[in-house]
């Protein structure tokens, strides 16, 4: 009986892997909040995500910029050092994002003081997350 030829055998290994590599989206910010998204009817998608700040914001009202823990008052300074850090120039600062992920039983006010530190900084382009509801 002939010997099964093996010699393309790591050709495809590598080229399914390479497949793999380019398809496969890492998870660049490790989320330190526990937090369950609101749903909503009229939701829609962002098209450009390239020059997003994430906010996360819990329950208890902590609150959690791109991979650190920050308080109120630090919002503004954090917010505007990532500003600084995704645009080259003021055009392309004015048109950063914030998306802001908040947990569904989040008081209003916490909401509200996040925003209103936002402002501070000039961040007015907000967006919020949620998940879509599901239709019966």
């Amino acid at each position: 009986m002939p010997d099964l030829n093996t010699a393309a055998l790591p050709d495809l290994i590598f080229t399914i892997l390479f497949f793999f590599i380019l398809v496969t989206h890492l998870r660049s910010v490790d989320v330190k909040l526990k937090y369950q998204l609101p749903e909503g009817q009229k939701l829609t998608k962002m098209v450009d995500r390239s020059s997003i700040i994430h906010v996360y914001v819990d329950a208890e009202g902590k609150v959690q910029i791109e991979n650190s823990l920050v308080s109120m008052e630090e919002i503004p300074a954090v917010v505007n050092g990532y500003k600084n850090k995704l645009a080259m120039n003021d055009n392309e600062q004015s048109s950063i994002q914030v998306s802001f992920k908040a947990d569904k039983n989040t008081k209003m006010g916490i909401i509200t003081e996040v925003k209103t530190q936002l402002r501070k900084c000039g961040s007015l382009k907000v967006n919020y997350s949620a998940l879509e509801t599901k239709k019966q």
